[in-house]
């Protein structure tokens, strides 16, 4: 199937267009076909750390859940901090960093996503909550020991709190399966932080403010 006009990808490089061209795709090309090409050019949408964009989360989720799915949602703490003390280029390049340290905490198969700002998801198959846990835990202290930023001269620690929810033990209807890590998210934000927590019922919803205003708390 030839790509549509416009379509344009650079291979270790940026994808260009991405958001037209996967909607062209989505019109010409069935779904099961597009379960191939459209993850990779999703998947090329993140040119800051390397990893998939939201977007790319949504399709894994919604299409590509075929067993036990476990994710595992993260947020750097007081990230913002980082931006105003530091400036923004040397976020950029902490973001980069922390995409290498997640990546170095989860297998090949899984999926690690930049999701937006400072948090990010990682979809881990055939996975149940008890060793979504552990890997969550793992990143936790692996973020906990890295120094950030060290060949700068900065050497920044930094933490994170992360939710865990799975699939199907949490919840039936995949569409809420990030959402339910976000309240467990959300959960660890609202206490001392650098923690992991697994979401449950009685966790309140994420205040919707959460989500337009920028990320780094």
């Amino acid at each position: 199937v030839p790509l549509p006009a416009g379509a344009h990808i650079e291979w270790g490089g940026q994808f260009q267009n991405l958001q037209a061209a996967t909607q062209r795709l989505s019109i010409v090309v069935p779904l099961c076909f597009l379960g191939i090409f459209g993850l990779l050019f999703m998947a090329l949408g993140s040119p800051i750390d390397g990893l998939g964009n939201q977007l790319f989360v949504f399709h894994m989720a919604q299409h590509v859940l075929l067993t036990d799915l476990a994710a595992v949602l993260l947020d750097v703490d007081h990230f913002k901090k980082v931006n105003d003390t530091h400036g923004h280029v040397a976020g950029s390049q902490l973001l980069v960093e922390m995409a290498h340290v997640l990546k170095g905490c989860v297998r090949d198969r899984d999926v690690a996503v930049r999701y937006g700002g400072d948090e990010y998801v990682v979809l881990l198959r055939g996975t149940d909550s008890g060793t979504a846990l552990k890997v969550a835990e793992r990143i936790r202290r692996a973020v906990e020991g890295h120094r950030f930023l060290a060949t700068e001269g900065r050497a920044l620690s930094l933490t994170t709190c992360i939710g865990v929810a799975s699939y199907p033990e949490h919840t039936q209807d995949k569409a809420t399966l990030l959402d339910l890590a976000d309240r467990a998210m959300y959960r660890g934000k609202k206490g001392p932080r650098n923690v992991v927590y697994v979401a449950a019922k009685d966790l309140e919803a994420t205040p919707p403010a959460r989500h337009s205003q920028p990320t780094g708390s």
